[in-house]
């Protein structure tokens, strides 16, 4: 019987070892890392302790102070509250980064009655410091932001989600959510990112950057929301895998894909006119194609010529693929051209080859191609 009772004991401590406990910020401006800053119940005095990674936390319509890199389950954030997560630039120059493995969410209301929950902000309810950093990890939710809104720009967003897909909701509770707008950083470090609404640029300088083994999926959603140069990312390195598909787009100031990176358009319609961009908003920095890439639609598809390609494919059985006037085609590597698939180059300024070329498809081309290869 005593092993009994003390079996239950052990089961009941146990689980309420790693119950989930709800933290409401008690003191305006109160530092995150003092255990006086938290209350576990709306509107409670402060003194409950710290949230750790179990925990959900909401700004209650305070500000808090982030003093240290943090890990929590879910971030309700005050949709109507200014800085409601503010860094501590008092406390040095490191950056400190919000780990969230559940999802963060617009919100508003006492809570006491569960609702007023999904509230898209209406205002920088973050402050816009680089070295306020949020990471989401997907370890809990697939969905890591749901409500959210382009009123309320994030300084710098990191997806690190090994093996996972991961994504912003795009419709909770009848709130359309999960759009906004970047400050500084996007970073998809690890596994594949899928946004479920378009991401622009607050400012016009904001970095993105697709880590060697991660993955941009837009297939669902585009970076740079409406398409114009003003909220379009200043510059992207892709070291890993971007593939565009629909009719989505990749507006950008500038462009690097590095050796290791691919880069797959798959888009096609009234926005893919050229490349990667939408319509006629082409990049006016500097594109470099050291990775490959592919035109792969099965529709017929405008070939950017604003810089060399490095290793070229075209694929799309029965479509053709169109090089678009002004710019040089050139390909410094490989060009393959897939079955099926009809090449046609004469709008372009000029062909040059400098690798070997595969033509399973269909290619008449009407002007001098300069073989410059040494091999």
């Amino acid at each position: 019987m005593r092993r009994h009772s003390l079996l239950i004991c052990l089961l009941v401590f146990g689980v309420s070892s790693f119950a989930q406990t709800t933290y409401y910020v008690a003191v305006n401006d109160g530092l995150w890392s003092n255990a006086a800053t938290w209350s576990t119940t709306y509107n409670g005095s402060g003194g409950a302790g710290v949230p750790t990674s179990a925990d959900y936390v909401r700004t209650n319509g305070r500000r808090v102070i982030v003093d240290s890199d943090v890990t929590i389950r879910r971030l309700f954030v005050n949709a109507n509250t200014a800085n409601s997560i503010r860094y501590d630039a008092d406390n040095g120059l490191d950056p400190y980064t919000i780990t969230i493995t559940e999802l963060m969410v617009g919100s508003s209301g006492d809570f006491t009655s569960g609702n007023g929950i999904n509230t898209k902000p209406t205002t920088t309810v973050i402050e816009l410091n680089q070295d306020l950093r949020f990471r989401f990890t997907g370890a809990n939710s697939t969905n890591v932001l749901r409500s959210w809104s382009n009123s309320a720009p994030l300084p710098y967003v990191i997806i690190d989600a090994p093996g996972l897909t991961i994504n912003t909701q795009d419709n909770t509770g009848g709130v359309t959510g999960g759009e906004f707008r970047v400050r500084y950083n996007l970073t998809v470090s690890n596994g594949t990112f899928q946004p479920m609404e378009n991401i622009g640029d607050y400012a016009g300088s904001a970095l993105l950057t697709v880590a060697s083994g991660a993955t941009l999926d837009l297939s669902l959603a585009s970076i740079n929301g409406d398409g114009t140069t003003g909220t379009r990312f200043n510059s992207a390195t892709i070291a890993g895998t971007t593939t565009i598909s629909g009719d989505q787009y990749l507006n950008l100031n500038s462009l690097t894909v590095q050796a290791s990176g691919a880069l797959n358009i798959n888009s096609s319609g009234s926005n893919q006119t050229a490349g990667w961009w939408y319509q006629s908003t082409a990049p006016t920095g500097s594109v470099t194609l050291s990775g490959p890439v592919t035109y792969g639609a099965s529709a017929a598809q405008t070939i950017a010529t604003v810089a060399p390609y490095t290793n070229l494919t075209l694929s799309g059985s029965g479509f053709t693929k169109t090089a678009a006037s002004g710019g040089a085609f050139q390909v410094n590597g490989a060009l393959s051209i897939g079955s099926s698939v009809t090449l046609v180059t004469n709008a372009a300024s000029s062909v040059i080859l400098r690798g070997n070329v595969t033509n399973d498809g269909s290619w008449s081309p009407t002007q001098t191609i300069r073989f410059e290869g040494t091999t």
